[in-house]
Parts: C-alpha cells; sequence; structure tokens
C-alpha cells in the first residue's frame, strides 16, 4: 500500500501535468514520457477537469496513475490540434 503522502504528491503531479498539457502541450507529454512509453493517441480524448482529479479516491489513484498519465496525455495531444 502506498502512503498517504505519496498519494498526495501523485496527485499533486497529475494536477500540474493537467495544467501544464492546457498552456504547453507538448512540455507536459515530455514529462509524461519520462515516466510511461507514449501511449497510443486515440480521437477522442477523456474529459479530464481538476476536479476529477481532485476527486480521485486513494485506492483508485494507487492503481490508475498510469492511467491518468495517458489521460493526461491524450488531452495534450487534442489540445494541441
Amino acid at each position: 500500500m502506498v502512503s498517504k503522502k505519496k498519494l498526495d504528491t501523485r496527485r499533486t503531479e497529475l494536477l500540474d501535468l493537467f495544467k501544464l498539457a492546457d498552456k504547453h502541450p507538448e512540455q507536459a507529454q515530455q514529462a509524461i514520457q519520462q515516466v510511461i512509453n507514449p501511449p497510443y493517441s486515440r480521437k477522442l480524448a477523456d474529459n479530464i477537469t481538476e476536479s476529477s482529479i481532485n476527486n480521485l479516491s486513494d485506492p483508485y489513484l494507487e492503481n490508475y496513475y498510469n492511467d491518468w498519465l495517458y489521460k493526461i496525455w491524450n488531452y495534450a495531444e487534442k489540445i494541441k490540434q
């Protein structure tokens, strides 16, 4: 099990990446690609918001952190277009 502090750090990282993707999508994608391999691009990005990231439950955040990195990467791809 991941500590509460680590989960809070992950949530902050996701929020920071989401905000970066809004203003500088390429930089956000580069930062994400340092953690995970580039995901496939999808035509429709997930509808994610700061609120949806803030409302993630701790177990969900622990188990699906990389999935959220993929979602933010695709969000940045959508912003670039």
